[in-house]
Parts: C-alpha cells; structure tokens; sequence
C-alpha cells in the first residue's frame, strides 16, 4: 500500500536551528534571521510539539520563541514538559505527594477529610471521610482548591470517575478527572510532576539535544 503524502511542520533548517540552540559550540550559534524565520514558523504551527522517548517515560514539549530584551534576539524556550507513562497506554504521569503535602480543599462542601494519594495532569484520587453512598460515578465537584507545595493555590473543576470503600475505615477510595484545566492549573501541574521526577531531570542534563537529531 502506497503512504500517502505529509507535511512536516518542521523544516530541515528549522531542524537544523534547533541542532545549533542546543548545541554546545558557541561559534554555531544561530543567527537573528534564522531566529526569526523560526519564529514565524512556531507560529502559523502552534500545535509543534517536541518529544523525547526516556525509558518508560515520553516528555513532550511546546517550543516558544521568547524575545531577549538585552540583546534584542530570539531564543527558543521549550519550558516544562507535559510527562506520560509508557504503560501500555500512554497516560500522564501520576506523582505521590510522599513527604510533601498537597493540600486540596472542596469549596462546595461535598467531600470531607482530603488526603492526597497521587495526582496527575488529567486527575486526582483522594482519601475522604465520606461514605461512599454519599458520592456517585460521574458526579461532578465544581470547585476543588489546591495547593501544590511551593506553587501557588489554583481551582479545578473535576468528575468523579471511581469510589471504593477502604476496609475496616470510615474513609473512601476517590478517583478524580479534571474537567477543562485553565493553563495556569496545567502549568503548575506540570512543574510538580517534573520537579518530583528526580530520575527524569537527571536523564535530561545528560542529554543536551533532547534526542532532536530525529526530528
């Protein structure tokens, strides 16, 4: 069977621009106009995502041209990266709070006695007070405060997907999806995982191309 045509969103000289951002000699460095040619590329291509394959883990980026107000040039961010677990499916990473609270609040009133057990960028799942009778699949908690340690409080919207009741305790087994982030939810989310993904961040510093020699 013959493969139909693609279109690449990146370009051989765009790949080769983001060979020479990440490349360790400075003398290779692009020039403003290639930085500018990459810049509009970025642009009318907002979807562009880079991704590095680690082991169990994928990390995709979303590159950004930032302007450097000194030396009035383009420079390319890629920021924090969203993690999957390679799993089977691909699903985002979930991280134990551990040592470290999450503090999550229900501004309605509807769950009690929250305890983190791990979260991710799609979801939650929480020990409450509640029984379980008390809560039903599909119900959805409209606003659930929460502060991830060092970052600031932000409000999600979330659906119950899951309620088990734990033996011998008054307290519920609570899976949570979040509904429609806000980017400033996803973003800080995404800090927590990754800055609580010591084995990624250490597998990234050994490798300063991010594996975009295969883009």
């Amino acid at each position: 069977m013959d493969k139909k045509p693609t279109t690449e969103l990146v370009s051989e000289n765009e790949r080769d621009f983001i060979r020479q951002v990440f490349s360790d000699k400075k003398s290779q460095l692009p020039s403003a106009r290639q930085a500018s040619e990459f810049s509009a590329s970025l642009k009318s291509a907002s979807r562009l995502q880079l991704t590095a394959e680690l082991g169990e883990y994928t990390l995709i980026f979303s590159p950004q041209m930032d302007l450097n107000e000194e030396s009035h040039t383009q420079q390319l961010k890629l920021g924090c990266p969203q993690v999957l677990e390679n799993s089977g499916t691909k699903r985002p990473k979930r991280v134990q709070p551990a040592q470290e609270r999450i503090q999550v609040q229900d501004e309605t009133g509807c769950l009690r006695g929250i305890s983190v057990e791990n979260i991710s960028t799609s979801g939650i799942a929480l020990l409450v007070a509640n029984q379980p009778s008390e809560l039903r699949v599909e119900q959805t908690i409209e606003s659930l405060r929460i502060k991830l340690t060092k970052l600031e409080a932000f409000s999600a919207r979330a659906r119950i997907i899951r309620v088990d009741p734990l033996p011998d305790s008054d307290k519920a087994f609570v899976a949570l999806e979040f509904i429609a982030l806000s980017p400033l939810a996803e973003e800080l989310l995404m800090l927590y995982i990754f800055d609580h993904s010591p084995v990624l961040k250490k597998s990234l510093e050994n490798m300063p191309l991010l594996a975009l020699g295969d883009l």
